[in-house]
């Protein structure tokens, strides 16, 4: 080996990441156990993922670490997870995950699936740190799934829209209420839209209807059969005028060990245009 090609080595090695060194010239495939712990929030289980990176190049004129793929293999950007869990409260749902190592990471998708099902579906975003080797904290908050078994996973997209996916090892469950319930509706004052939750903890029959303060029935915004479970009704005042509203929200029906329930309860809104 002449002078030239040996200092041309020795540099290449010199200033390659501990991850690529190995192989310059090769696809490397890096492998993250499956690991369980616990800190001050609760019990939990890290995430496993596999990433993946084609042929390392350097370029001297930028201080930035490029990636390129080779010829067989397509590059998936590495992002090191090294934690991934989820709490839940009522029916929300909130995942928090942290990066001790990102590479022109952009940002993470959040998507979900009920168990039963294969379709996946995004239900958010969240901006990456891009390229980084600090310890980085991330969190996200689903208020919507109903009732029910549901599996999360992490979209990593780099910048070039590579992408990699971090599973959850731990499926969330969503349950069932366990009194009935109508919520304040919100926001309140409204202008012309707000929210209603109402739960539910057996099968049966729910109304909600509103009325004017003089008494009168102006809207009907619920009538049905319903099943156990968390539920949210949107309401638009648009076509009212400004004032103060009641609305009524009822629940009847028998429940699995045969006893008959009747509930019901009474609520004020004020609408401001």
């Amino acid at each position: 080996m002449n002078i030239t090609v040996c200092f041309i080595f020795i540099i290449m090695n010199l200033f390659a990441p501990e991850f690529l060194s190995a192989q310059n010239t090769s696809s490397v495939n890096i492998y993250n156990e499956e690991r369980s712990g616990d800190i001050n929030t609760g019990s939990f289980t890290f995430g496993s993922y596999v990433s993946k990176a084609g042929r390392s190049e350097f370029y001297p004129k930028s201080s930035s670490l490029h990636i390129e793929a080779n010829e067989i293999d397509s590059i998936v950007l590495p992002v090191v997870l090294f934690y991934f869990y989820h709490t839940v409260d009522r029916r929300k749902v909130s995942l928090f995950w942290g990066t001790s190592f990102e590479i022109n990471n952009d940002r993470f998708e959040i998507e979900r699936k009920n168990i039963y099902s294969e379709q996946w579906f995004s239900v958010g975003s969240v901006s990456g740190h891009g390229t980084s080797s600090v310890t980085n904290y991330y969190t996200f908050t689903e208020d919507g799934p109903f009732s029910g078994v549901y599996s999360y996973r992490l979209k990593q997209i780099d910048h070039n829209g590579n992408f990699e996916y971090f599973l959850m090892n731990k499926t969330v469950k969503i349950g069932f209420p366990g009194v009935y319930k109508v919520s304040q509706n919100y926001p309140n004052p409204f202008n012309p839209d707000t929210k209603i939750d109402y739960e539910l903890s057996n099968d049966g029959k729910v109304t909600l209807k509103l009325y004017d303060i003089s008494g009168k029935e102006v809207a009907s915004l619920l009538d049905k059969n319903s099943t156990p479970g968390y539920y949210t009704i949107d309401f638009s005042g648009a076509d009212l005028p400004s004032g103060i509203y009641i609305y009524i929200f009822t629940a009847s029906g028998i429940d699995p060990d045969g006893i008959s329930f009747d509930f019901s309860d009474v609520k004020s809104m004020l609408l401001i245009k």
